[in-house]
C-alpha cells in the first residue's frame, strides 16, 4: 500500500527513478476485482441492500427478470476477493499480489459464463427490441466474452491443470 502510495507521489511530482510498471499492474488488477465483485452483487443478490433503513438504489439482474444465481466461485477465492482487495489482514502477508487470486480462471471465467448468460437472456427476452442501438451494443459484448471465454479455455488447455 505504501509503495502505491509513493508511487503516486512520484508521479504527480515527476521525481527522477520513478519505476511504477508493478503499481500499475496492480491497479489494473485492483480494478479487476472491484468490477467482478461488483456483478457478484449483481447476480446474486435477490433483493436491494438497505442501509439505515432505507433500500439503496443497487441495479440487480433480477430487476430485468434474469433469475439470480450464486456464481461458481469457491468460498476461499470469495474470501481472498473480499480481504486482498479491502482489508488490511494477516493472511495477505503471505501472498504477492500476482498470487492474491491465482488461478485466475477460477475467478473469473465462471463470471464471464453468467455475463454470457445474461446477455443472451437479454437478446432473446423482448425487453431491447425496441432499442437496436442497445441490441447491438450487447451483440458485440456477448461476441468480447466468448472470445475471452475462449482464450481462457485455450490458454487452460495449453498449461493443463492449475493447481489451488
Amino acid at each position: 500500500m505504501t509503495e502505491t502510495l509513493l508511487t503516486g507521489a512520484s508521479i504527480l511530482n515527476d521525481l527522477p527513478g520513478n519505476t511504477c510498471q508493478m503499481q500499475l499492474e496492480n491497479a489494473l488488477w485492483k480494478s479487476c476485482i472491484i468490477h467482478a465483485r461488483i456483478l457478484l452483487d449483481f447476480f446474486e443478490f435477490e433483493k436491494r441492500r438497505t442501509r439505515y433503513d432505507k433500500e439503496m438504489d443497487d441495479v440487480l439482474s433480477a430487476d430485468y427478470g434474469f433469475k439470480t444465481q450464486k456464481v461458481d466461485i469457491a468460498p476461499h477465492y470469495r474470501d481472498r476477493m473480499n480481504k486482498d482487495l479491502a482489508h488490511l489482514t494477516y493472511s495477505r502477508v503471505y501472498r504477492t499480489y500476482t498470487e492474491s487470486l491465482s488461478p485466475i480462471t477460477k475467478v473469473f471465467l465462471p463470471l464471464l459464463l453468467r455475463c454470457a448468460l445474461f446477455c443472451e437472456y437479454l437478446q432473446s427476452s423482448g425487453l431491447i427490441d425496441d432499442m437496436p442501438q442497445y441490441l447491438l451494443a450487447w451483440e458485440t459484448l456477448l461476441e468480447r466474452i466468448s472470445s475471452l471465454v475462449e482464450l481462457i479455455n485455450q490458454d487452460n488447455s495449453r498449461v493443463g491443470t492449475i493447481s489451488d
